[in-house]
C-alpha cells in the first residue's frame, strides 16, 4: 500500500509489491519491475504509477526473490512472479440527474476477506479470494503492465485481480490463484455497512474498528494513507482529506505483522529458522502453518533445489530445503511486515545509513553478495560448524534505489 508496500520484496517478484519503510511513511522506491530482480519495495507492495494511468498502487509485488542466494548454491529464485495492487485516489462523478431515463445498476457487494458479489453480463457472479483463473478467465480483463501477466484489470466495472503463478508456469494458466482483489474510487459496490469510495474514513473505521496498521506515502505530490485490517481481510485507502479512495481485498491473515524480528536467534513471529540437521531449532514447516495459516504461494525451486513458502498479506517468506525438507532454514521479510529489528527502532523501510550505523557498531562492516542486479548487504551474526561445512548465520538487507530497507533476510547461512 505504501510504496513499501507497493512493490514488495521481489518476493512477487519477490514479492516487490509490498513496501515497506519507516514506520508511518513509505519512502519512494524504484517501481521497475523484472523478473530476475529483488524489487525496491519489496510489497513497493502498494502504491507505484502504471504509465497508462496515474493512480496509487497497493501492494505491488515482486513474490519471490528470483536472485537470492541463500545458501551459495541453494537458495536463489522464489519463483513468484511480479505483481500489483492498486489503490487509486478518489475522483467524482456527476451521478445521475433524472432518475426517470435510468434504470442504475445495484451496487455490488464488497465481502472483507472473502471477495465480491457483482453483476457481470446482467447476471449475479460471485468472485472469491483463491478461485483460479480458470473460473474467471471468461469475464473480460485487460492487462495494463505487459511485465506483468498476472495482474488484471476488469474495465467495465473498474477492479483489478491479482493472480500468483501457483502452477511456475511464468504465465498466466487456469491453475494460478487470485490472492487480491483490488477495487478503484470508481468501482460501484459498498460493504454490509454501506461503506463504498467517496465516503469519509470515518465511515470504514466505524464499520470495521481500529486498523491494525496504517501507512502514509506520497503519490505525484498528494499524500495518501492506508489502513490495513488483516485479520478481516480488507485494507481502506484513503486520501489527505480522509475521503475512501479504493479497498483491497485478500484472505483474512492470522497474525498482524508486527512482531520483533529477533535476528540474533533467527525467530520472527514466533518461527525460528536454523539450517542445522540435527539439533535443530528450526520451526516444522506444519507448525508454522499452525500458526500463519496456509500459505499464499508454495514454490518448489528444483534448480535451486529449495521450497519457498510465501505470505504476501503479511510480507513473510519461509524458506525450505528440497534435500532435507520439512522445517524453516531461513526467513525473508518485505512489506507490509512493520515490526521492528529486536532492540532497535529498525525496520522495513529505515535507511541504509541508520541500520549501518547501528549494526556495523555490533559486527563490523556489512560485506556485500551481488545477486544480479540485486546487492545484499549483510552482517555475519554467528557461525554454524554442520560438520562437513561452516556457514556464517547472516542477517542480510536490500535496499531499494534511495537506500531505505526494502528487505530484510533472518538467518542467511552464507558458506564459509
Amino acid at each position: 500500500m505504501y510504496r513499501f508496500f507497493l512493490i514488495a520484496f521481489l518476493v512477487l517478484g519477490f514479492m516487490a509489491v509490498y513496501i515497506s519503510c519507516s514506520d508511518e511513511s513509505t519512502p519512494s522506491g524504484d517501481t521497475s519491475i523484472t523478473d530476475t530482480e529483488i524489487k525496491d519495495a519489496v510489497i513497493e507492495r502498494d502504491t507505484s504509477e502504471i504509465k497508462d494511468r496515474e493512480e496509487t498502487k497497493d501492494e505491488i509485488g515482486d513474490a519471490g526473490t528470483d536472485e537470492v542466494t541463500i545458501i551459495e548454491e541453494d537458495f536463489t529464485d522464489t519463483g513468484v512472479e511480479d505483481v500489483k495492487d492498486v489503490i487509486e485516489d478518489i475522483g467524482t462523478d456527476e451521478g445521475v440527474t433524472d432518475l426517470s431515463d435510468t434504470n442504475p445498476t445495484p451496487p455490488a457487494k464488497i465481502l472483507p476477506g472473502v471477495g465480491i458479489d457483482i453483476l457481470y453480463d446482467g447476471k449475479p457472479r460471485q468472485i472469491r479470494i483463491d478461485d483460479t483463473y480458470g473460473v474467471l478467465k471468461d469475464i473480460k480483463t485487460s492487462v495494463p503492465d505487459s511485465r506483468v501477466p498476472y495482474y488484471l484489470r476488469v474495465d467495465e466495472l473498474q477492479f483489478d485481480m491479482l493472480f500468483v503463478d501457483t502452477d511456475g508456469s511464468k504465465s498466466l494458466s487456469d491453475q494460478d490463484k487470485l490472492v487480491r482483489i483490488i477495487l478503484s474510487k470508481d468501482f460501484n459496490g459498498e460493504t454490509d455497512g454501506k461503506t463504498k469510495a467517496g465516503d469519509p474514513l470515518s465511515k470504514a473505521k466505524a464499520e470495521f474498528g481500529q486498523s491494525d496498521h496504517s501507512a502514509t506515502t506520497n503519490v505525484n505530490g498528494t499524500d495518501y494513507t492506508f489502513d490495513f485490517y488483516f485479520k478481516k481481510g480488507i485494507n481502506v485507502g484513503s486520501d489527505k482529506n480522509q475521503i475512501i479512495t479504493g479497498f483491497t481485498i485478500y484472505r483474512p491473515q492470522k497474525v498482524v505483522p508486527s512482531g520483533e524480528i529477533d535476528y540474533e536467534n533467527s525467530v520472527v513471529l514466533g518461527i525460528t529458522a536454523d539450517i542445522a540437521l540435527l539439533m535443530s531449532n528450526a520451526t516444522k514447516i506444519s507448525d508454522m502453518r499452525n500458526i500463519l495459516g496456509p500459505e499464499d504461494l508454495k514454490v518448489d525451486d528444483n534448480t535451486n533445489k529449495v521450497i519457498y513458502y510465501n505470505y504476501l498479506s503479511i510480507g513473510f517468506t519461509a524458506i525450505d530445503s528440497q534435500s532435507s525438507p520439512g522445517d524453516v532454514k531461513t526467513i525473508a521479510l518485505y512489506p507490509p511486515y512493520f515490526g521492528k529489528l529486536k532492540g532497535t527502532t529498525l525496520s522495513l523501510g529505515s535507511s541504509k545509513s541508520d541500520i549501518d550505523a547501528y549494526f556495523s557498531k555490533k559486527y563490523g562492516a556489512a560485506k556485500t553478495m551481488q545477486q544480479g542486479d540485486a546487492t545484499i548487504y549483510y552482517y555475519v551474526i554467528k557461525t554454524k560448524d554442520l560438520g562437513l561445512a561452516k556457514y556464517n548465520i547472516c542477517l542480510g538487507f536490500i535496499y531499494n534505489q534511495n537506500d531505505y530497507v526494502a528487505s530484510i533476510m533472518v538467518g542467511l547461512p552464507i558458506k564459509q
